[in-house]
């Protein structure tokens, strides 16, 4: 988390010790096997990442530098989305600035419209590994590669920031997504003897060969 922004760090602290506390008085909760597959995951060494070129934005568009002050149109514009549900301001604490590589924060707008984003974030202690999160664009906005220029801008905060290894996760039917990421250097990461895991690549590669 960037020393730099306080007030995020005040929060995420105050959220732990609330949800703590919940957690001694919630009653047990019983789980039911879940039908859903996991996600796919991607992973790729950062010496091994590819760059976008050119990464130029479009005419009208501009990269926004993260500050605390952008939180609710982040926010929003993930919840707008509905591509990753909704986001409450406790659960968007948690899931984007915690633990936020500095300048990890990819945010492009139009005008005064937050239009893209992606996120990446240290997933251990050591700051060896990173995982990239939350990456979409607004419809009205899509074509354009603002989805890639946003990942690439969290993407360089990594190299950076020295970490070893970036990885994702993703779903099947992304394939606009995988592509994006193929092409940046990520590669399926998955337990070699996991044949349900092989097949579903073999799948998403047959269809992007379609």
């Amino acid at each position: 988390m960037p020393k730099s922004y306080p007030s995020n760090e005040l929060r995420i602290c105050f959220i732990r010790l609330k949800r703590l506390v919940k957690s001694f008085f919630r009653p047990a909760e019983t789980t039911s096997a879940e039908n859903s597959l996991p996600q796919l995951r991607m992973a790729v060494k950062t010496p091994e990442l590819k760059s976008i070129t050119p990464m130029v934005l479009p005419a009208g568009y501009h990269q926004v530098h993260y500050r605390p002050s952008v939180n609710l149109a982040w926010r929003n514009l993930i919840n707008e989305s509905d591509e990753f549900g909704q986001l409450s301001e406790d659960a968007f604490y948690l899931a984007l600035l915690d633990r936020l590589i500095p300048g990890g924060a990819g945010l492009i707008r139009f005008r005064d419209e937050l239009t893209a984003c992606a996120s990446i974030n240290y997933q251990d202690s050591a700051h060896d590994i990173a995982t990239v999160n939350y990456v979409l664009t607004k419809p009205a906005h899509r074509g354009y590669g603002l989805g890639g220029i946003a990942v690439a801008i969290a993407l360089n905060s990594a190299r950076e920031a020295g970490v070893s290894t970036v990885q994702l996760f993703t779903d099947d039917a992304r394939l606009a997504a995988i592509k994006l990421y193929l092409k940046l250097g990520f590669k399926p990461d998955y337990v070699p003897d996991d044949r349900q895991m092989e097949e579903r690549w073999e799948k998403v590669f047959s269809r992007l060969e379609e």
